[in-house]
Order: structure tokens, then C-alpha cells, then sequence
């Protein structure tokens, strides 16, 4: 049986060309108990999934080291991620000859992102947590599941992408070219008491009840099953009426 749409999450992290999920890191709360992953690519790149915590509030350990060949990810992510496998898995990893280090030494654990926005709190609520910078981006694909604008996914120069909020591959919009737009629209709305979501974004013309965003800065999206907090720069985008 498959759950309704608002009990999923869905994790979508775009790769460059030669880039490869490298490294698999669970973390916990010290204080919650709960848990996330988090995932490195060969180039560097960071990105959670599952409950996000705070570096110095967290223990991390290292679960794998991936090379490049395609696997499945597999997570129960009921509350927060604490079972999980890989197929196949690259382990035990081995480093360079006349390294002298085991892999789990020589592996720092990544630096995770830093939002600038503070992180929402609900009781029995887990929110995943994703930015990106608007700087640079040259075009848009809207992920629209129902009445919800659940995420983006951002396009920059050489094919480089980024996504924020909750991607489905299947609920992606066409995607909308920024041309020398400056600016554009998102509409966040009560879809019930106390809990929020984005509903509508547009790139052409100024609808009402919807919060202006330049093309500069950085998006920072925080989401859960049934409700989001999207932030630019550091200030919370809330309902026309508020």
C-alpha cells in the first residue's frame, strides 16, 4: 500500500557530470534522539536528509564510503532515520597504499550546512532542511504535488544544478527559463491552523498575495510531510495576511 503523499518525504540531490555520492554519515541529536543522514560527494558537496540537527549538538559516524557505480539507498524515516542499507555497498573501503590510516581516521566528518534561518519546531515533527543560492540561476523546475509547490529544482551555467524543499520526479513542472528577469513570486498560504506551505510561484507577472524575492541571496527551505518554513536571506516568507 502506498502512504498518502503528505507521509512521504522525498530526497533529490542533482549530480555534475563525474559526481558520485562518496561518503554516508548518520548523525543524532545529543538532545532529541533523533536522527538523519548525511551524504558527500566526490566534489565536496553536502546534503542532509532526515532530521536536521545542529554540529555541536550532534554525533556523526561514518557508515560508508561509495564509489561510483550506481546502488539503492534504502531508509525508515518514520522518526528520524536510525535503519538503513546500501545495494551494493563498497565496504570495507581500503585507502591509498602508505596512507597508515584506517578509513574511518582518515575521513573528517563533513561540515554540515549552517542555516541561517532558525530551525522549526513542532511537537512529533521532523523538517528536512535545504538552501540554495539564487545567484547565477538560469532557469526553474517547479515540483507541484496537488495544490502544494513542494520544491525547486535551480538550474545554473554548465548544466550545474540545485534543489530546494521536497522534489518528486513525477510532479516536476516544465521548466521555465529566468532570461533577464530580476525577480520572482512565491505565494505561501495557511493550509491549516499553524502550518504553512507554498502554493503558487510565478516568473512573469506579480500575483496577489505573494512575497517579491530577488534573484540574489539565499533560499532556505525547511520541510516536513505537511507543512514548510521558506526563508530569503534570513527572513521568513509568511501569508499575505499575516
Amino acid at each position: 500500500m502506498r502512504p498518502p503523499d503528505w507521509r512521504t518525504s522525498w530526497s533529490h540531490l542533482p549530480l555534475d557530470k563525474g559526481e558520485w555520492i562518496s561518503e554516508l554519515w548518520h548523525c543524532k541529536d545529543l538532545d532529541t534522539m533523533e536522527s538523519g543522514l548525511t551524504l558527500v560527494t566526490n566534489k565536496h558537496r553536502v546534503q542532509a536528509i532526515g532530521y536536521y540537527s545542529k554540529p555541536l549538538k550532534s554525533s556523526i559516524r561514518l557508515v560508508a564510503v561509495l564509489g561510483p557505480q550506481p546502488r539503492r539507498l534504502y531508509y525508515d524515516a518514520d522518526y528520524g532515520i536510525e535503519t538503513h542499507g546500501i545495494d551494493p555497498a563498497d565496504w570495507p573501503w581500503q585507502p591509498p597504499l602508505g596512507a597508515g590510516l584506517s578509513p574511518r581516521k582518515r575521513l573528517r566528518p563533513p561540515r554540515s550546512p549552517t542555516p541561517r534561518s532558525p530551525a522549526p519546531r513542532f511537537p512529533m515533527t521532523s523538517f528536512c532542511f535545504t538552501r540554495a543560492c539564487l545567484e547565477g540561476v538560469s532557469g526553474v523546475a517547479v515540483c507541484q504535488i496537488g495544490a502544494v509547490v513542494s520544491g525547486l529544482i535551480l538550474s545554473y551555467a554548465k548544466g550545474h544544478r540545485e534543489c530546494v524543499g521536497n522534489i518528486r520526479t513525477d510532479c516536476l513542472r516544465r521548466p521555465v527559463p529566468v532570461g533577464p528577469a530580476t525577480e520572482f513570486w512565491l505565494v505561501v498560504s495557511t493550509v491549516k491552523p499553524g502550518k504553512l506551505q507554498a502554493t503558487a510561484v510565478d516568473f512573469d507577472h506579480y500575483p496577489p498575495g505573494d512575497t517579491r524575492i530577488p534573484w540574489e541571496g539565499v533560499l532556505e527551505w525547511w520541510q516536513a510531510g505537511t507543512q514548510a518554513r521558506i526563508y530569503h536571506e534570513g527572513r521568513e516568507i509568511r501569508p499575505f495576511d499575516d
